[in-house]
This record gives C-alpha cells, structure tokens and sequence, in this order.
C-alpha cells in the first residue's frame, strides 16, 4: 500500500522517473501521449528535492508515483497506479492489490528491467533506430483512408451504373 508523504498534496499525480536513462524516457514519452495532461512526468533531477523523504537513490532505484492524496508508490505498484489514474489498463492495479502472485511476479518483472535498462535501450536503440520514441503511423493511416475512400468510390459509381442499365 502507498506509504503518505509529509507534503502538500500535488496539484495532479506525479510520476517521478530517471531522466538520465534513454529507456526510462522513451516509456515516458509514450506514456505521456497515452494518458495527456492527467498525470505530470517529472525526471528525479528535478523533483527529487521535493520528496526529501524518499531519496535520490530511491528514486534512482524504481519509478514513483504520488497520487493526488500525496501517496507514494514504486516500481510496478507506481506503474499500476498511474496507468488506473490516466485511466488506462486499470485492470492491472485490480489484479495487482488483490492477487499477491501477480504482484510478486509484477514486481520481480520490475526489478529484472530495472536492473537491465541500459542494455535494454541499447538492445531498442539498435532495433527502432537512434530515437526510441513509438513510431505514430500517421502517415500510414492518412494514406490508408485515403485509399479506402477511393476503393468506396469506384464501388458506389459501380454499382450506380450498374442500376442506370
């Protein structure tokens, strides 16, 4: 359970990560374009001094979360917890708080990719390309309408033409 801060409560949930690591940044950014402006992504750099009673060398150990009622969590728990606030996969923090298998297992995953994040950016550094970023599509999905709008076209004229006969 998320252990209460001595702090004023934020103004939206706070997800503090390592801004150092280019993996922990990359699941930031998509994260960040997954949930909007629900949560607030802050690197330790910067929001570590705010929580003194964590710790930098906490936070460099896991990603935290404080929730609005200023509630600490880390590591898969904080990644639970704020994926239900910006309300997506909120099944994971059910399963997590109610099943102890699959949070011990959720957590022994999470300290396995922690302890490994350089090898792994590396590993999608070499796989996606320098930038880690998710790829968008956009382009992809504005020619596929595109071409599912002419595809439309040619059936609706077809099939007018075959009525006029």
């Amino acid at each position: 359970m998320p252990e209460p801060l001595d702090t004023p409560r934020p103004d939206r949930p706070l997800l503090v990560f390592d801004g150092d690591c280019a993996f922990c940044r990359a699941a930031v950014d998509r994260w960040r374009a997954a949930v909007g402006p629900q949560i607030e992504f802050a690197p330790l750099q910067e929001a570590a001094a705010r929580f003194p009673q964590v710790g930098a060398q906490e936070f460099r150990r896991a990603v935290h979360y404080v929730d609005a009622e200023g509630r600490v969590s880390r590591g898969a728990e904080a990644v639970f917890r704020a994926s239900a606030d910006g309300h997506r996969k909120c099944w994971l923090l059910w399963l997590y708080t109610r099943l102890p298998p699959f949070a011990f297992a959720a957590e022994l995953i999470y300290r396995s990719i922690a302890a490994n994040r350089t090898p792994i950016a590396k590993v999608l550094s070499i796989w996606r390309g320098r930038d880690l970023k998710p790829p968008t599509y956009h382009i992809a999905a504005a020619l596929f309408l595109r071409l599912l709008g002419i595809v439309y076209l040619i059936a609706f004229v077809s099939r007018a033409s075959a009525h006029s006969r």
